[in-house]
This record gives structure tokens, sequence and C-alpha cells, in this order.
């Protein structure tokens, strides 16, 4: 099976390391040349910004969606030809998850752990069975995998389907496409 849809997740900051700003384009190119649709939240700035612009100059297609009161908040880009403006965050994460094959998850802050969250337990109560990655660019996400770890020890989580981990966004997508199932 082809990977043909991916949510990215990504912050509206930039972090304090420019390796984050580096796999945040590499990713972009590399969704712009697989022809993979990218679906992500419609912000200009951050990594959500970087994201855009490297799909876009690239040539591939790329989603947002984005709600009303954080249109003057995350400002889309005015290049942004598929803008989808829904009322809540609900919605938003909704609309986010609906259609993609698999999801990805860049360095962010508390908003991108929430959506990782979401569709992690999404995931495991059977809401979707779509693959997870995670871009753990420079560890970022180690603190949480261990935390995972320690909590599937301790029999408070149980983990339907393992999380994809890697620090380059050609093999994460490779991994993606190899995990697709056939309802995703």
């Amino acid at each position: 099976m082809k990977l043909r849809r991916v949510t990215v997740y990504a912050g509206s900051y930039l972090g304090n390391s420019l390796s984050y700003l580096e796999i945040t384009k590499k990713l972009g190119q590399e969704l712009a040349k697989r022809k993979i649709i990218t679906t992500y939240g419609a912000g200009s700035q951050g990594m959500m910004g970087e994201l855009f612009e490297a799909v876009v100059e690239n040539n591939g297609f790329i989603c947002g969606v984005i709600t009303r009161r954080l249109v003057a908040v995350e400002k889309p880009p005015q290049k942004l030809k598929n803008l989808h403006i829904v009322e809540t965050m609900a919605e938003r994460k909704e609309e986010l998850a609906k259609n993609a094959q698999a999801f990805v998850v860049l360095p962010g802050g508390l908003g991108t752990l929430e959506e990782l969250s979401e569709m992690l337990s999404w995931q495991n109560i059977g809401l979707h069975q779509s693959p997870i990655g995670l871009l753990n660019v420079d560890g970022y996400w180690n603190p949480l995998l261990s935390w995972f770890k320690q909590a599937q020890q301790k029999g408070f989580i149980e983990m339907q389907k393992p999380l994809l981990i890697s620090e380059d966004p050609s093999s994460l997508l490779e991994k993606l496409e190899n995990n697709l199932v056939s309802d995703s």
C-alpha cells in the first residue's frame, strides 16, 4: 500500500536548535517529493510555517486546518490555498485526523504533545489504526519515550501498535508506509 495522506503535528515555535528547523525542511521536501498530501495546523510561524514553506517550495500539496479564533494568532500563510476554518479545537483535531493514513509528530510544545497523546489514545481504543511516527530530533522525545516505557511497565498503558521512531524523515516515512493498514 502506498502512503498518500499524512497529517503532521508541529509547533508554532522553532525551538532553540537549528536541527529542528533542518529536519522540518527535510520532512517537507520529502513529503513533496513523494507526492504525499500533507495536512497540518495551518500556522505560518515556527515549525508549522517551515513545514508549509518546504512543501510549497518543492511543489507539494498541503492543506491547513485552524480554528476561527487562532486565525489571528497563528496567521495562516497567504499562499495556503487549501484552508479549512473550524470553530473549536476539538473540530480542528478531528479534521486533522480524519483523512490521515499516518501521522508524523515533530518536536513541539503542549499542543503537539496533546495531539500525539490524543492520536495514541484514539488508536488504543480503536478509533483509528493509522501508524504514528515521531521525528526524534536530537533525542527530543526521549523523556516521553521513557515515560511510555515506565507507564507500560507499571500497568497504566498498553500500546496497541508500536510508535515508529526515527531521526530521518525519509526513514520515518518508509516505516509509516510499511505499517499502513488497509482501512486507514
